[in-house]
């Protein structure tokens, strides 16, 4: 019996310290003129349904540090009307310094970027990933060749500097979706990349930014949430795990 209250004790104690860590009141000071942010998300599914953990960092155009906000929990899968709403609560000293995004191809995050007057930059890393789970490790899958063809022209596309070798391969992708043995997935990925492509280059066209080209940092982010909040199984315990954790380390490397 003695034992037992002992282990209760020790969870109100620490349940209570978590709480006064989430609920305390946090001042965030970036420096730069013009900022930077990146966007991602990570959702579970817990018995009351699916809820999503929108996480934010912001770093300046001249700095490879980036300061990553508390995450805000909200039910229901990722989406840009809840995406706006996160946004529009970043404090106005740091939303009125942004510049740019990066996100992974947000479906809506457009017309968030647009409204905003924000230079959109897409995620490589998840386009080429979604490529490569498309692509075939064996010689006699169907389309073999044509998929790798896609992949490495998709690859060459986004970092090319040359306008009339871009002009080439953009009408290469064209051609190869197109193609009867090009899987509809792999169609649609490209179809999307050609409708946003200066989107993936926009690094290219404001090398004054320094426009990191991927998400990575917020995935490094989203592990090291995963890894501090693993044993939660109720929505508001992921949240306070969350932000609990970003509080002990708020700065990651962004290269």
């Amino acid at each position: 019996m003695h034992s037992r209250l002992s282990i209760d004790a020790v969870y109100k104690r620490f349940n209570n310290e978590l709480k006064a860590v989430v609920n305390a009141r946090r001042i965030i000071r970036i420096r730069g003129q013009k900022l930077i942010l990146i966007v991602d998300a990570e959702w579970q599914l817990f018995k009351n349904g699916f809820w999503t953990l929108y996480c934010l960092s912001v770093k300046s155009t001249n700095s490879e540090t980036v300061t990553v906000f508390d995450p805000v929990l909200k039910s229901g899968k990722e989406n840009a009307t809840d995406w706006n709403v996160v946004i529009n609560g970043l404090p106005l000293s740091v939303k009125n310094r942004l510049v740019a995004v990066v996100s992974d191809g947000i479906r809506g995050f457009d017309a968030i970027a647009y409204e905003n007057g924000w230079i959109i930059q897409r995620c490589h890393f998840h386009l080429l990933s979604m490529l490569q789970k498309m692509r075939g490790k064996r010689a006699s899958t169907p389309g073999r060749q044509i998929r790798e063809k896609i992949y490495q022209s998709a690859k060459l596309a986004i970092t090319e500097i040359s306008k009339r070798r871009v002009n080439v391969l953009c009408r290469r992708l064209a051609i190869l979706a197109k193609h009867p043995l090009c899987p509809r997935r792999m169609r649609m990925v490209v179809r999307e990349l050609l409708r946003h492509f200066p989107e993936y280059r926009s690094y290219l066209q404001h090398p004054e930014f320094n426009l990191p080209t991927t998400v990575n940092v917020m995935e490094s982010v989203n592990s090291y949430i995963r890894r501090k909040a693993r044993t939660v199984n109720a929505p508001n315990a992921w949240r306070k795990w969350a932000i609990a954790a970003i509080r002990f380390k708020s700065k990651f490397t962004c290269k």
